[in-house]
Formats: C-alpha cells, sequence, structure tokens
C-alpha cells in the first residue's frame, strides 16, 4: 500500500493561490482550525484544575505546552476515534464550556 506525501503546514504556507487549485481553501481551512486550537487552549488553561490535568493525565511536562489540538473523531476510513487522548481532551473542553457557559 503506498503511503500518502507527508505535507507540512509551511508547505502549505508557502504554495502561491495561483499556482495550485485550491491552495487559497486549504490555508483558510488552516488558519479556521489554528483558531479553534487557540480558543480551545484559552478555555482549559483558564481554569487552573483542568490545566492540571493536561499534566497529570496526558503526560504534558506543563500545562502551556498542548497547542489546543483534538484529535479527530473518524479516521481516513471513517472509523471512530478510540484515543483516551481524545476522550480526556474532550472531557476536559465540556467541563470548561460547561464552567464558562459557551458552547
Amino acid at each position: 500500500m503506498t503511503q500518502p506525501a507527508i505535507i507540512s503546514a509551511d508547505d502549505i504556507t508557502a504554495l502561491p493561490d495561483g499556482e495550485l487549485k485550491g491552495a487559497a481553501l486549504v490555508k483558510r481551512a488552516m488558519a479556521d482550525a489554528k483558531a479553534v486550537m487557540v480558543v480551545r487552549r484559552a478555555r482549559i488553561l483558564s481554569h487552573p484544575d483542568l490545566a492540571d490535568r493536561l499534566v497529570k493525565d496526558l503526560g504534558y511536562s506543563k500545562a502551556g505546552n498542548w497547542n489546543g489540538y483534538v484529535p479527530p473523531e473518524f479516521d481516513a476510513d471513517g472509523n471512530r476515534n478510540q484515543s483516551l487522548r481524545r476522550a480526556l481532551l474532550i472531557e476536559l473542553l465540556a467541563i470548561a464550556e460547561d464552567r464558562d457557559g459557551t458552547p
């Protein structure tokens, strides 16, 4: 089976919009994803007990090292992600959202 090519965020950022059809769309999707990650990170880090769980339960050396990424719900084959890491991050975000009164 052929493995897909790995394309970094820097590779995508460097693409000229007109050179590759859809490059602007990909760049926009990446910018939107980064914005969501910033909100998630701030939401959890604003609660010291939840931030502590990033260290205690997920093994980060400092809570601030988490960038806000949550693994996707499904993989490329459509299988549900059963990762404990994802489940815990979703739980922490739900707690923070309840406390903050925001979705």
